[in-house]
């Protein structure tokens, strides 16, 4: 499925979402904003562990987000987490998942629907991502550890 979050009309930039999206729907999305072939092949591994790579003015993050729903005799992070995938330029943001992530509504809700937010790269979408998923994952492990 896909949801735009954000748009040129009521942003500097449009935010596209998309959840569980079948290969073909990924490399359409590909094609209109020039995400390199290869970028796209890790984002479909569901497996892949976290990157970063910077490729011309597009940046790509593979993240995972621990997932409280899943086993937690799980041993190892795919077991205990799902992946997230996000493409940025100063133009737009890309998120990519199998499983509706609360996640990326928090960070619409705080963000961008505030107008905090006037491009991904002014936002500095690693940081503040990587701090909202490190105390997501901080109190999940504590609530897991205490089970």
């Amino acid at each position: 499925m896909q949801k735009e979050l954000a748009t040129p009309t009521d942003h500097a930039f449009t935010w596209l979402d998309l959840n569980d999206p079948s290969p073909d729907e990924l490399n359409q999305v590909a094609e209109k904003y020039n995400l390199y072939y290869t970028v796209i092949k890790d984002c479909l591994e569901p497996d892949h562990l976290p990157k970063f790579e910077s490729i011309g003015p597009v940046n790509f993050i593979i993240t995972r987000i621990y997932n409280p729903d899943k086993d937690t005799d799980a041993d190892t992070i795919q077991e205990l987490s799902n992946k997230i995938a996000i493409f940025y330029s100063k133009d737009f943001l890309i998120t990519v998942h199998r499983y509706e992530q609360p996640v990326l509504d928090d960070i619409n809700n705080r963000y961008v629907d505030p107008g905090h937010c006037q491009t991904p790269k002014d936002y500095g979408w690693s940081t503040k991502f990587s701090k909202l998923t490190t105390s997501r994952v901080g109190s999940a492990f504590t609530s897991v550890a205490t089970k």
